[in-house]
C-alpha cells in the first residue's frame, strides 16, 4: 500500500494505491470521507489531520507524507516526523490483540465473499466479518479452521469476563462464527451447538 499527496480536481487529496483486496477495500470504505477515483484508479480523502487519524487507525503502519505547508517538518499536529511516528506506533500492551496475520485475513475474505453470494444484507456481513476477526485475533496467529470447538468456548468466556459484551454482542459473535464453520468449511450445524446466554429475567 503506498500514499501520496496529490491535487485532485483542484483540491489537494491524499491518494491511497494498493493492489486489488477485498478485505483492504471494504476496511477503507469504512472511513469517513473516503472516495474511489476512476482516473487514478485510487482511493482518496481531503489532506486533514481527521484523514490522518482515521487511515492510522485501520491501517496503523502507513508513511502518510507531511502537508507541504508544514514547517520545520513537523506533521499536522506539529510533531517531528519520527517522534509522531512513535506516538502512533507503540509496543503493544499485554493482553493486547495482534493484528490478523495474511493467513486470518483470506478466511476474513471468504467469509465475506460466501456472505455476499448469499445475499446478506451489507451491514450484517460488515458485524459478522468484525466478529470472526475478533475470534482468530484472540487466537493469533491460528487461523480458525486450526481451532476447534473448546477454542470457540474460550473465546466466548473471553468476551463475557474480559470484555463484558452484552448477550445480545456474545449472540452476534457466535452467529458470526457458525456462519464461517457452516458455510465457508460446510460443517455438520451439531458440531456447534454452542451455549446460548440466557435471556435476562
Amino acid at each position: 500500500m503506498q500514499v501520496e499527496l496529490e491535487k485532485h480536481r483542484g483540491e489537494l487529496r491524499i491518494m491511497v494505491y494498493f493492489e486489488y483486496n477485498q478485505w483492504t477495500i471494504q476496511k477503507i470504505k469504512g472511513i469517513d470521507g473516503v472516495r474511489w477515483s476512476q482516473t487514478n484508479q485510487c482511493w482518496h480523502l481531503p489532506a486533514t489531520s481527521e484523514s490522518v487519524h482515521s487511515l492510522l487507525s485501520v491501517f496503523p503502519e502507513l508513511e502518510i507524507p507531511i502537508l507541504p505547508d508544514a514547517k520545520e517538518k513537523k506533521s499536522y499536529w506539529g510533531e517531528k516526523r519520527e517522534d509522531f511516528n512513535a506516538r502512533k506506533r507503540p509496543k503493544p500492551r499485554d493482553g493486547e490483540l495482534k493484528p490478523l496475520t495474511e493467513a486470518q485475513k483470506k478466511l476474513v475474505e471468504k467469509l465475506w465473499g460466501q456472505l455476499e453470494m448469499e445475499r446478506y444484507a451489507y451491514s450484517t456481513i460488515k458485524g459478522y466479518t468484525i466478529h470472526f476477526s475478533h475470534y482468530m485475533r484472540y487466537h493469533h496467529p491460528k487461523t480458525a479452521d486450526e481451532l476447534d470447538l473448546d477454542d470457540i468456548r474460550k473465546f466466548m468466556l473471553y468476551l463475557v469476563r474480559s470484555k463484558k459484551v452484552a448477550a445480545s454482542t456474545q449472540n452476534q459473535a457466535i452467529n458470526a462464527i457458525k456462519a464461517y464453520y457452516e458455510k465457508v468449511r460446510k460443517m455438520p450445524k451439531i458440531i456447534l451447538e454452542l451455549e446460548r446466554p440466557r435471556k435476562p429475567q
